[in-house]
């Protein structure tokens, strides 16, 4: 599949997005002042990741550029997905998302329309429109596919910032063992000195402690369920058998908290689960889904979460509410590829004062997993 091609590890489309994406987020962490400034943290992750995320896949005509109301309605969109995919009459069971998924479509449509922006849409962008007209599908196909692609970018990698951030900020020796791992790999940028930059390569390679933390919240909030028709008549050891015909269903929330194959403490998060010798079977990680359902997006997603989550807690000190730092409980009701929090958490961050000065630009070279 093309979003495969164009999204896989060191692909100059990958390289253009993601150095999109973060330099739209570093813009916003850098315009915040000194503080202490109270934010309503899920809130807050969803404004500027849809912006920078916009921006980065349709540039700057980006029909949600400087467009808060559209910006609202992608999330309203968002959180009655679960819904509007059960097609019951989603006009009126889900009015809500209903309404907001044609207000966003219509403005697609016009983006993708005859004055489209050949010259600043990212790569991405431009493939798929061309891909799909000359397959002779029509500007209501593509701009309703474009809609499909924001809510890859967008609908699992915001909450799990949120989660990961709260994991870390919550527990002071967890943030000081991060930011030591953090402080060894800040450089200046290339073209500013005046500026800091995070190379995601170097994340990868000499921050385990926050690579773990990573996989282990990813771990504990997949909910995603693959599907799979069974082809062809299959023994499994001497008990089962999947007749041709059946459907397979894998839960990720059953088999990641499986004592059996993640040990006895499989219910808990544990930070530093990843950092020992694996003695899991990779298959029984389904945070990204398998096989045919593997998620093309999975690299770009990954470096997402740890990079800004790397500049977030580089910048500043969080203090939460007096008796409001433990984690909000999980909406049990409406997952859907991960686990959302019921409710948003207010934090007060601050610039911290060591780096008080200190502001952020990217450019990567190739991306590699």
């Amino acid at each position: 599949m093309m979003e495969h091609s164009l999204l896989s590890p060191g692909s100059l489309s990958l390289k253009e997005v993601y150095d999109e994406i973060f330099n739209g987020l570093a813009n916003h962490v850098n315009s915040i002042s000194e503080g202490p400034r109270t934010i309503a943290l899920q809130s807050w992750l969803q404004e500027i990741f849809a912006m920078s995320t916009a921006k980065a896949l349709h540039g700057p005509d980006s029909p949600f550029a400087n467009n808060k109301e559209l910006l609202q309605a992608f999330w309203d969109f968002e959180n009655g997905l679960k819904a509007l995919t059960m097609g019951v009459f989603p006009t009126i069971t889900a009015a809500k998302p209903a309404a907001a998924r044609q207000n966003i479509v219509d403005a697609l449509l016009e983006y993708f329309g005859d004055s489209f922006p050949e010259d600043t849409a990212s790569e991405l962008i431009r493939r798929t429109r061309r891909l799909a007209l000359d397959h002779n599908r029509g500007t209501e196909f593509i701009a309703r596919y474009g809609l499909g692609l924001m809510t890859g970018f967008l609908i699992n990698t915001v909450p799990a910032v949120f989660w990961i951030i709260l994991h870390i900020a919550r527990d002071e020796d967890l943030l000081k063992k991060v930011r030591l791992e953090l402080s060894l790999i800040i450089q200046p940028c290339a073209h500013d000195e005046d500026f800091s930059t995070l190379d995601v390569a170097a994340i990868r390679k000499r921050c385990p402690l926050l690579m773990s933390i990573c996989h282990e919240t990813l771990r504990c909030i997949s909910s995603s369920t693959g599907t799979f028709l069974v082809n062809q008549d299959v023994e499994i050891g001497d008990e089962y058998v999947l007749k041709k015909g059946a459907i397979v269903q894998m839960a990720a929330t059953a088999i990641h908290s499986n004592p059996d194959v993640w040990g006895v403490d499989a219910g808990a998060f544990e930070p530093e689960r990843f950092l020992r010798p694996s003695k899991v079977h990779p298959a029984a990680n389904r945070t990204f889904g398998g096989g045919s359902t593997l998620c093309p997006g999975r690299h770009l997603a990954v470096d997402e979460m740890i990079t800004f989550t790397a500049m977030f807690l580089s910048t500043f000190d969080v203090t939460f509410p007096e008796g409001a730092n433990g984690l909000p409980k999980e909406d049990d009701t409406n997952m859907l590829s991960v686990k959302k929090p019921s409710s948003d958490v207010l934090v007060d961050i601050r610039t911290r004062p060591d780096t008080k000065h200190q502001k952020w630009c990217f450019s990567t070279g190739a991306l590699k997993v």
